[in-house]
Parts: structure tokens; C-alpha cells; sequence
């Protein structure tokens, strides 16, 4: 016989991986907006790359938060170093410049590797 404190974490269990299989699903797609964000980063438009930069560092910092919630600590683990990495490059217009979209781009798409 389970007590009601078992049958509540049971409960919560499932719906946590719930959450997590959708997450997991969706993270091809979301890795793909952050790659794509990540090569707009470094394009003509100083605006339009600023944002792009604002969009990316969100994205990644977004990730790194929820990621190890869902127990996927090393993708949360990348995901933060990344996002650093973007802080750090950054050009004074809020851009960045294209050899670092290009690398963050690789290592953004490499990130569905860290699963856990």
C-alpha cells in the first residue's frame, strides 16, 4: 500500500519527466534559433546584430537555467560557459565578430551531445 507522500512524488515525477521529454524534443529546434541568432550576430547591420547578440545571450541563459532543473546538468553546464563566451565577444555596437558567431555556431550545434 503507498501513502499519499508516495503517490504525490510519484505524481510529481512523472510530470517533471513530462516537462523534460518535451524539452528534449524541442531542443533541436531551439539549438538551431540560437545558431542561427548567433550568425546574425556578426552581419552587416549593426542593429540587427545587436539584437541578435541580445537574442542569443537570452537564449543561452535561458537554457543554462532551465537545463539542469530537468537534470541535464552538463548541457546546463555548456550552455553557461557559451553564454559567457558571448559576454566576452561582444563589439561595442553589441554584435560580434565573425570568427567568434562562427565558433559559437559549432559549439551551440554541438550542444544537443549533452543530454545527459
Amino acid at each position: 500500500m503507498t501513502t499519499d507522500n508516495e503517490q504525490a512524488r510519484a505524481r510529481t515525477a512523472q510530470r517533471i519527466a513530462a516537462v523534460r521529454a518535451r524539452f528534449l524534443a524541442g531542443l533541436g529546434d531551439r539549438l538551431a534559433q540560437l545558431a542561427e541568432a548567433a550568425h546574425a550576430a556578426s552581419g552587416p547591420d549593426a542593429a540587427a546584430a545587436a539584437a541578435a547578440g541580445d537574442s542569443l545571450r537570452l537564449g543561452l541563459h535561458n537554457l543554462a537555467g532551465a537545463s539542469p532543473t530537468l537534470g541535464l546538468l552538463e548541457l546546463g553546464r555548456r550552455a553557461a560557459q557559451l553564454e559567457k563566451r558571448v559576454i566576452a565577444s561582444r563589439v561595442a555596437g553589441g554584435g560580434l565578430p565573425s570568427d567568434a558567431s562562427g565558433e559559437l555556431v559549432r559549439d551551440i550545434l554541438a550542444l544537443v551531445e549533452s543530454r545527459d
